[in-house]
């Protein structure tokens, strides 16, 4: 197993991947599994809405045989937010409040939100607190688009989700901070300075998640990603 600092968590973007049968899972291992071994090696997964296709039912069983330690970073799925904006606050919270048969490995939500998404701000302020918060900018975002929904993650204290490029800001804005990564092709030096800016972002009792994405997201990453955090 391998030992993270609590300063940031770093894990996939999911564990389901094709891929990863043939070289990161062993041979036999059974489908059910699959969460309890990634949960052995990494210490946090960002949760796709396409899993909740998924019975909950059995994520909550393959869980049980995860590590307690083990957290998850769930995705809201953007179709509630194209619902008529009367219907948007209550279909998030129904989705919130499902989420309860995870207990405490989850520890918060990520939602994707369109530069046109109308209402935003009145939406995130109807939302259920009981979990961390952290938006997701999605789409092609005017200038003016971004700056608006930026300045609401900071009145609101929301989290804006980080992209490895530009103002950690928003890293800073709320009690969830999530920065999102594709590492394929990229240097170690660019992996350690990402880990860097991450931590010069985190704001005591914050809770900080870096996530590698990829198709699929390249293990060996996130490993190097661990092993950096614990050098500083």
């Amino acid at each position: 197993m391998i030992t993270h600092s609590s300063r940031i968590l770093i894990g996939a973007n999911g564990w389901l991947h094709p891929a990863w049968q043939t070289w990161f899972y062993p041979d036999d291992l059974p489908d059910d599994w699959l969460l309890a071994y990634y949960s052995n090696d990494f210490p946090v997964v960002l949760m796709p809405a396409a899993y909740w296709q998924t019975s909950m039912n059995d994520i909550q069983d393959c869980l049980e045989d995860s590590s307690d330690h083990f957290r998850i970073v769930c995705e809201v799925p953007p179709g509630l937010l194209q619902k008529p904006n009367d219907e948007v606050v209550n279909a998030i919270n129904d989705f919130i409040n499902g989420l309860s048969i995870l207990g405490e490995h989850c520890i918060g939500l990520l939602l994707p939100v369109m530069g046109c998404q109308t209402g935003i701000n009145e939406i995130i302020s109807q939302l259920d607190r009981r979990l961390p918060l952290c938006i997701e900018l999605v789409g092609d975002i005017s200038i003016s688009s971004g700056k608006t929904i930026q300045k609401m993650c900071e009145q609101q204290g929301v989290g804006l989700c980080w992209h490895g490029e530009g103002s950690t800001a928003g890293l800073g804005y709320g009690p969830l901070a999530i920065a999102r990564i594709d590492s394929q092709g990229m240097a170690m030096r660019q992996l350690r300075d990402i880990v860097e800016m991450m931590l010069s972002a985190t704001i005591l009792g914050q809770t900080s998640v870096l996530i590698i994405d990829g198709h699929p997201p390249d293990v060996d990453a996130i490993r190097h990603a661990g092993v950096i955090l614990d050098l500083f």
